[in-house]
């Protein structure tokens, strides 16, 4: 707000200031200075706006300032509480704002956390389901193995016994009364033919 003019029709010219205050002054070549030096200033600025408001305010109570006296400085109050109140508005609107952001992206992380979760849980019984049937294959295979060992000792032990009964048989004594010659390819022959006969039996 535009603070009003001094009436310099009814003030002494003694009061009137001719040039700019020592606030302004003490800012002249603020823009160059270090960071100490603003500090400083700055303080030295609050300090004197401080006293001169509290000396205001005393002659306001003494009743040698009246309420058309403090008009401008009311004013500067009032701006300066109205700039405090849109830099807080403003602020809580950004806190607002900021909440929102933040609960998104915290819905946002759980919704990325669950998702992992049920990846990993789908994972892990895929996995399980692999073990598994990895372990049913491998006692499958164990189990024909098994059976293959036992078909097998069957069958050296039925082929031993049938090589017996052969040899036995084509060593006897023929109806002439003579001996066959026990050969190899005679061997051969009697054990196909008992193995033949053995399984016409199991078939029937």
């Amino acid at each position: 707000m535009k603070t009003e003019a001094p009436d310099t029709a009814t003030a002494p010219r003694t009061m009137i200031p001719t040039h700019r205050h020592s606030y302004t002054r003490r800012l002249d070549n603020v823009e160059h200075a270090d960071s100490e030096t603003k500090i400083v200033v700055l303080k030295s600025i609050a300090r004197d706006i401080c006293e001169t408001f509290q000396a205001i305010a005393e002659y306001a109570e003494e009743g040698v300032l009246q309420d058309e006296h403090t008009k401008p400085i009311d004013s500067v109050i009032m701006s300066i509480r109205d700039t405090d109140v849109k830099q807080r508005r403003q602020l809580e609107k950004t806190n607002r704002r900021l909440r929102k952001e933040r609960y998104r992206a915290h819905q946002r992380l759980r919704g990325l956390m669950s998702l992992g979760d049920a990846l990993g849980r789908g994972a892990n019984r895929r996995v399980k389901k692999l073990k598994n049937d990895l372990r049913k294959a491998q006692e499958e295979i164990a189990q024909l193995r098994a059976e293959r060992d036992i078909l097998r000792e069957w069958a050296i032990t039925r082929r031993k016994k049938i090589v017996t009964e052969v040899t036995d048989e084509v060593t006897d004594e023929d109806a002439d009364g003579e001996f066959e010659l026990v050969t190899e390819d005679n061997i051969q022959e009697k054990s196909q033919e008992a193995v033949d006969a053995g399984e016409d039996k199991g078939t029937d």
